[in-house]
């Protein structure tokens, strides 16, 4: 945990292991269309790397490349739960324009916030966003913290947990409360 979010190690295998080109992508952005968007504390981390040169962000990349995991293994869930209408209409409405397939960029089954052991660093992002930051490469979302219900965002993050594979997530309306009482940590 850094800063009340979950910090996944880059080298972890994921839905699929990192490459070096797109870590130094994502350290350089802020954003890997294999992995996902940064949020939280590694959003400074990748504005801050975006002034270093490429070639030291690369040979980073290089060396967290080198100590990822030989073999992926996974934990999830083989049988999809049936989906919340009401989410499901909400996703529709309120995200599907930027995330519906095929125009999400990256699949949102592939973001680390899904694959996370809470539902914190999703509930912060699906609330709070992730800032645009002038001048910089990288990803933008607006929050919905003014338009969503504590429910309603509960209801939505259940539903991408369930696309995503993975298991449901323990106690999604108290990583909600907090995410709004908290008042993003991006």
């Amino acid at each position: 945990m850094v800063e009340g979010w979950h910090a996944p190690a880059l080298v972890s295998a994921g839905p699929e292991p990192w490459t070096e080109d797109q870590l130094t992508t994502y350290l350089r952005t802020g954003f890997s269309s294999a992995h996902g968007a940064a949020a939280g504390p590694m959003t400074a981390v990748s504005a801050q790397l975006a002034a270093v040169p490429e070639t030291d962000v690369r040979a980073i990349a290089v060396y967290l490349a080198s100590l990822k995991p030989d073999a992926a293994t996974s934990d999830r869930a083989t049988t999809a739960a049936p989906e919340d209408p009401t989410a499901t209409a909400i996703f529709d409405g309120a995200c599907g324009a930027c995330h519906a397939a095929p125009a999400s960029n990256p699949p949102l089954e592939r973001s680390a916030a899904l694959r996370a052991p809470t539902a914190g660093n999703a509930a912060e992002v699906i609330l709070h966003g992730l800032p645009w930051r002038e001048g910089h490469a990288g990803p933008y979302m607006p929050g919905f913290a003014a338009s969503l219900t504590d429910a309603q965002a509960a209801g939505v993050l259940a539903l991408l947990r369930g696309r995503s594979g993975n298991p449901p997530w323990p106690d999604v309306d108290s990583a909600v409360r907090a995410a709004r009482q908290e008042g993003g940590g991006t």
